[in-house]
């Protein structure tokens, strides 16, 4: 075999390994402990950090996907994403703009499957998805 096949075949593997390299060098601390964060959650430190009025804008910078209807599995009703306070349903992702995040504990997502078997109140509508405030209070 000609040296020009074994260098293409190192490229291609180099170029297969690199993402996951770096991928595992981003994840990984200066002493040793993981610093990879929940997609699925925000804490109140992540609130915290940054400099936003309501939950709506604190999502969408820190958890954009949790905002989108990734894909619509019903052709006779709408796809949609729900909030919730604990286990009452409140409406679409537009009611997070009412709620400052003072008292907020954490904000949780669910896909669409979780959140139909879990959560109770939701009907007329695929749910793709949901999002779960806990307050101080709970």
């Amino acid at each position: 075999m000609s040296p020009g096949f074994w260098r293409a075949g190192q490229a291609a593997l180099l170029a297969a390994l690199l993402p996951v390299a770096l991928g595992l060098a981003a994840c990984a601390s200066s002493d040793g402990t993981s610093t990879r964060t929940n997609s699925s959650l925000l804490t109140q430190e992540d609130l915290a950090a940054v400099d936003v009025s309501n939950l709506y804008d604190a999502v969408s910078r820190l958890r954009p996907r949790w905002l989108q209807v990734r894909s619509s599995r019903s052709i006779n009703s709408d796809t949609v994403i729900g909030v919730w306070h604990g286990r009452t349903y409140l409406g679409d992702p537009e009611v997070l703009r009412g709620w400052s995040l003072g008292s907020i504990r954490q904000v949780r997502y669910l896909d669409g499957a979780t959140a139909s078997a879990s959560l109770s109140g939701f009907r007329g509508a695929h749910l793709a998805g949901a999002i779960v405030i806990e307050t101080e209070n709970e």
